[in-house]
C-alpha cells in the first residue's frame, strides 16, 4: 500500500480556525471562576496555566498567537500549583503578561498548605503587583500569608483595578489583618471592587473594630462575610457597613459568633438594588437588629437558615415572624403577578415537634425559589406563632388572598421529617389553626411524597379537620424511614391502623380515591410483605420494585392477588 504524501494526509478541522476563533478558545480555557478554582480537586485536573503553557507547544501558530496575548497569561496566575520554586519560571509567566491585568488565585487541595516557594510567590505579587490585581481569590491553610506586613501594607493601599477579592483560611489560626486608626481597606480606593468574600473566620481589625469598621466601598455589588465563633460583632457594625454599600445585589452573612445590639442605626437602611439576603446565625437578634432594618428591593430573595433556642415570649419573636411574613409575602406576591401564569409548585414541609424544627421550601418546576427557612431548636409552642406568620400573613392582610390563590395552585408536597432527623422517630407536629389552615388551603395537591411518620401525621390531623385534605390527590409516593426499635411500628398495625383507614376513610366520603400508591423503592427496605388488604381497594394501582430492581405494578380488585405477596 503506497503512504500517502504529506499533500494528501487529512487536515484536523482545528488547524483550519482563523486567529480569532482560537483566541477565543484560549480565553475560555484562561478565565477565572469561583466555581472552578473551588472544584479543581474534582473536576479540574489541569489547572489554566499548564493547559495554556502547553497550549502554547503546539505548533509555531498556536505559540504565536498565545505569546501575543498577554491577557490570556494574565487570566493564568494559579499559585497553587507546583513549580513556582524557580523564580525563571516565575518571571517568565510574568513577562508574558505585559501589562494586563491580574487574577490571582489557588487550585489544587485546599487541606494542603502552600510551600514556601508557593507563599513567596503570593507575597512577591502582592508587594510588586497589587495595582494590576483584578481578582484575588487565596485559601490558605495557614493565616501566615495575610499577616505578614506586605500584605498588611497592600491591603490598606488602594486598589484602583480589583474587581473580586476572596480569602479563606482553612486552618484554625484566625486571618488578623491590623490597620492603623483612620486607615481603611484598600485606603477607601477601589473603585471597580464589585465582590467581597471572607470566608472561615478570618478577621480584620482597625483597634479592636472588627472588618465592617473599615469597609468602605460603594461600587460593592456582592459581599459574603463569615464570623466564627472566636468572634463578638456588633450588628450595628455591619448594618453601618451596608449604609455604604447602596449598590449592594447580594449579601451573605454566617454568624456562628456572640452577636451584639451595640449601636444599631436609628432609621432603617434603604439597599433598593438588593435581590439576595442569605444568612445562617445563632440568636434571635438577626432578625429585630439587622433583617427588620433592611428594605431591599420588592422581590428580594430570603434565605435563611437559624439555630435559636429561646422560649416563646421572647420579645423577638414578633419581629421574627414580622420579617418572615414579609419574604414569603414577597414570593406570593410576585408569582401572582407573573404574566406568564402560575403553573405548577412545589411545597416542602417538614416537621418534628419535639424540637419545634420547621423547614418550609418553597419551589417551582423542581428548583427552588425564593423563600428557605430553617428553624432549629425552636419551641414547639412558639412554632405555631411561625406558621401563622408564613401562612396567615396577620401583618398584611391584603395579600391574604393572594397567598391562597398561591396555594392553591401547589400540586406536589412533601410531609415527613427532616431527613437528618427520621432516625429519631415519633415526630408530633404542633395542631393550631394557621396549620389547619395552610393544609386547607392546599386544594390543588395531586402528588403526595411521605413516609411513615409523614402518614401518621396526616391521619392524626383528620380528628382536628371537617375536610378532607387534598382533594385531589392522586398518587402517594412512600418512601423507606428508618426508625430506632423503641418507635417500630409493626406492619400490621401501619397497614391495618393507618394506610387502610387513610385510603378508605378518604372514598367514604366521596374525595377524590387516590389512584396510585408507589412504593417507589425495593419493598424489603419499607418492610412490606404482604399487601392483600390493599386488594379491596378496587381499581388502585400498586408500584413497586422487585429484588432486582425491576419495576411491578398491580391493580386491586383482580383476581390474583398472591402478586401482592412478597
Amino acid at each position: 500500500m503506497t503512504p500517502l504524501s504529506i499533500q494528501d494526509q487529512p487536515v484536523s478541522p482545528i488547524s483550519k480556525l482563523d486567529n480569532y476563533l482560537l483566541w477565543l478558545i484560549f480565553s475560555i480555557n484562561s478565565v477565572w471562576s469561583e466555581d472552578r478554582v473551588r472544584t479543581a480537586v474534582y473536576k479540574h485536573p489541569k489547572n489554566a496555566l499548564t493547559t495554556t503553557r502547553r497550549s502554547s507547544q503546539v505548533c509555531s501558530f498556536w505559540r504565536a498567537i498565545l505569546l501575543a496575548s498577554p491577557k490570556i497569561w494574565g487570566n493564568c496566575i494559579d499559585v497553587g500549583m507546583p513549580g513556582w520554586q524557580s523564580t525563571e519560571w516565575r518571571d517568565e509567566v510574568i513577562r508574558r503578561t505585559g501589562k494586563a491585568l491580574l487574577s490571582v488565585y489557588n487550585t489544587g487541595d485546599h487541606r494542603i498548605a502552600l510551600n514556601t516557594s508557593q507563599r513567596t510567590f503570593v507575597l512577591y505579587l502582592i508587594q510588586n503587583h497589587w495595582r494590576r490585581i483584578r481578582v484575588f481569590h487565596v485559601v490558605l491553610r495557614s493565616a501566615e500569608v495575610f499577616n505578614d506586613p506586605i500584605a498588611r501594607n497592600a491591603f490598606a493601599s488602594p486598589a484602583p483595578n480589583l474587581e473580586v477579592f476572596s480569602m479563606e483560611s482553612n486552618s484554625d489560626s484566625s486571618i488578623i489583618i491590623h490597620f492603623e486608626k483612620d486607615t481603611y481597606l484598600f485606603g477607601n480606593d477601589a473603585p471597580v471592587l464589585t465582590k467581597f468574600a471572607m470566608f472561615n473566620d478570618p478577621l480584620i481589625y482597625i483597634k479592636r473594630r472588627p472588618f465592617p469598621a473599615v469597609l468602605r466601598t460603594a461600587s460593592l455589588r456582592h459581599l459574603h462575610l463569615c464570623f466564627g465563633t472566636r468572634t463578638e460583632v456588633a450588628i450595628g457594625d455591619i448594618l453601618s457597613s451596608c449604609r455604604q454599600i447602596r449598590c449592594l445585589e447580594e449579601l451573605t452573612l454566617e454568624m456562628y459568633c456572640h452577636t451584639e445590639n451595640a449601636h444599631p442605626p436609628s432609621s432603617s437602611i434603604i439597599l433598593p438594588n438588593l435581590r439576595l439576603i442569605q444568612v445562617r446565625h445563632r440568636g434571635i437578634e438577626m432578625y429585630s437588629g439587622f433583617l427588620a432594618r433592611i428594605n431591599a428591593h420588592a422581590e428580594c430573595i430570603l434565605r435563611i437558615i437559624s439555630y435559636l433556642d429561646y422560649v416563646a415570649q421572647n420579645p423577638g419573636i414578633e419581629d421574627m415572624q414580622h420579617v418572615l411574613a414579609r419574604y414569603t409575602n414577597t414570593f406570593f406576591y410576585r408569582h401572582m403577578n407573573n404574566p406568564k401564569g402560575v403553573r405548577e409548585f412545589d411545597l416542602s414541609m417538614q416537621l418534628r415537634g419535639s424540637r419545634g424544627d420547621l423547614t418550609v421550601t418553597l419551589e417551582t418546576d423542581k428548583y427552588t425559589e425564593n423563600s428557605f427557612y430553617e428553624i432549629h431548636s425552636f419551641p414547639s409552642n412558639s412554632l405555631c406563632g411561625l406558621l401563622d406568620a408564613i401562612s396567615s400573613f396577620n401583618n398584611f392582610p391584603n395579600t391574604i388572598v393572594c397567598a391562597r390563590l398561591y396555594l392553591s395552585n401547589i400540586a406536589r408536597i412533601y410531609v415527613g421529617p427532616p431527613p437528618e432527623y427520621q432516625h429519631l422517630g415519633n415526630i408530633d407536629p404542633p395542631i393550631c389553626a394557621s396549620f389547619l389552615k395552610l393544609f386547607q388551603a392546599l386544594v390543588s395537591i395531586s402528588d403526595l411524597t411521605t413516609n411513615i411518620d409523614g402518614l401518621l401525621a396526616l391521619f392524626r390531623m383528620t380528628d382536628y379537620l371537617a375536610y378532607i385534605p387534598f382533594p385531589l390527590l392522586q398518587t402517594i409516593h412512600l418512601q423507606s424511614q428508618y426508625r430506632p426499635c423503641q418507635f417500630k411500628i409493626s406492619q400490621l398495625d401501619f397497614w391495618n391502623g393507618v394506610m387502610e383507614p387513610f385510603l378508605n376513610l378518604r372514598q367514604l366520603l366521596h374525595a377524590a380515591p387516590v389512584k396510585t400508591l408507589s412504593l417507589g423503592e425495593d419493598r424489603h427496605s419499607l418492610d412490606l410483605k404482604n399487601l392483600q388488604c390493599l386488594d379491596r381497594f378496587v381499581g388502585l394501582k400498586v408500584v413497586w420494585k422487585n429484588a432486582d430492581g425491576e419495576v411491578t405494578e398491580y391493580i386491586c380488585g383482580h383476581i390474583n392477588s398472591n402478586e401482592l405477596l412478597l
